[in-house]
């Protein structure tokens, strides 16, 4: 009988195994990554108006783009397939992309909910202004770090589209960069394996403004606690390169720039980056602005509360949060009489217990859903965003909770 291929490809396994991680994600993985998309997950693409897609040029360049319509522009064919029926805007490089048999990653997200869902495949038809996409892998994504903006469509006749290349970072755009909150990233692993786990993939990046440090062509910027599959610097081990997508929420431009990376493992004393578990560098090699391209209006609602969080803990000496919460604290899983030591690194208190082999219930890895919830025997615990729900006195949501006192039960 054939081998099952990984989940995982090699550059994502050496970051799991790097962290402490690779047998917890070896275990988790099947449970959330699949070949098909879910119901729920087909009727959400359909609803959409947008969608992000990264893809690969000639010369290897990976770029992120956007494609829009009125919802119902996507419809899940079937659950492994997907046919999209939009134009590309002026000048952008997936006109040139769009082959068939092409890998894609796509990033289907709702701003206004914060809800995403992301896949990669290949492109198995084209026709005019569509195309249909097969599916290798897709997994929903947790809200984190995601900003709520409502979007409308507008038709302004008097915007004329207009193309601006470069390959240097004037002031103007390292300005604009500086002050994002939100950026789109694309990044590959593309070798000819034929394997499931080989292909394009495209994710959101978010923070507080000021959270991507810009000096000259280079931006240095911070990888958070996520859902540690490493998608994006998995890729960057196999291949260093990523496409970026800022878009200007205050006029009608995108921004994209392809480049070269590295990832920085050391970030202890990297003050400005507070809360980064590792940070990673973007050297542009060339870019444009398209002006005008997008038919939409966007209206900020709110900031994701974890990325509040963050803006308080940047506006927190550091000195005062080291002395309020530990960075170190014994951990006592009572009903599987597992006592390790947790380490402030070690994330919350569901992913210090998937990396000891137990397997909790979880959903959303947000405080959101409640499945998580587990009592705390003794001791104290956090959280850096409030969760989504009201709880009992002694009910913990594990999948956000981390120790607040020097020893702590969790009945689990």
């Amino acid at each position: 009988m054939a081998a099952k291929e990984p989940f995982f490809h090699r550059g994502e396994a050496f970051i799991q195994d790097k962290i402490g991680v690779k047998a917890q994600m070896a275990h988790f993985a099947p449970r959330v990554i699949t070949p098909e998309l879910p119901e729920q997950h087909q009727r959400f693409y359909e609803q959409l108006a947008y969608l992000f897609v990264g893809h690969v040029d000639e010369q290897g360049n990976p770029w992120v783009s956007i494609l829009y319509s009125q919802p119902g522009f996507i419809k899940a064919t079937s659950c492994q397939q997907l046919n999209i029926s939009a134009d590309t805007t002026l000048g952008d490089p997936l006109s040139r992309s769009l082959k068939k048999g092409a890998h894609i990653g796509i990033l289907g997200i709702d701003l206004a909910s914060r809800r995403r869902n992301r896949l990669s495949g290949k492109i198995n038809k084209l026709a005019a202004g569509s195309f249909d996409v097969t599916v290798d892998q897709a997994f929903g994504n947790c809200s984190k770090y995601i900003q709520s903006r409502s979007m409308r469509f507008t038709h302004n006749k008097a915007l004329v589209p207009r193309v601006d290349s470069f390959t240097q970072l004037d002031i103007k755009t390292q300005q604009f960069i500086a002050s994002a909150d939100t950026f789109f990233v694309a990044s590959h692993n593309l070798k000819g394996s034929k394997e499931k786990n080989e292909g394009v993939d495209v994710s959101h990046r978010g923070g507080v403004p000021g959270f991507i440090h810009v000096k000259d062509n280079t931006l240095t910027i911070p990888d958070y606690s996520g859902n540690q599959h490493f998608n994006t610097l998995g890729n960057f081990i196999e291949q260093p390169k990523a496409g970026l997508l800022f878009i200007d929420f205050n006029t009608h431009s995108v921004l994209m720039v392809t480049g070269s990376v590295n990832i920085i493992w050391n970030v202890e004393n990297a003050e400005r980056f507070l809360n980064a578990q590792r940070l990673w560098g973007f050297t542009l090699e060339k870019g444009m602005w398209l002006h005008n391209v997008l038919p939409m209006s966007w209206s900020f609602k709110s900031y994701s509360p974890f990325n509040k969080v963050l803006q308080e803990s940047r506006n927190t000496n550091k000195d005062s949060v080291e002395k309020n919460y530990p960075k170190s604290a014994r951990v006592h899983f009572t009903q599987s009489d597992i006592q390790e030591e947790w380490k402030d690194s070690k994330g919350t208190l569901l992913e210090f217990a998937e990396n000891k082999g137990l397997t909790p219930k979880f959903g959303c890895r947000q405080g959101a859903c409640g499945l998580c919830k587990v009592k705390l025997k003794s001791g104290k615990v956090r959280y850096d965003a409030q969760p989504n729900m009201a709880l009992e006195e002694d009910d913990i949501l594990i999948c956000c909770a981390k120790p607040a006192s020097t020893s702590v039960e969790v009945i689990l």
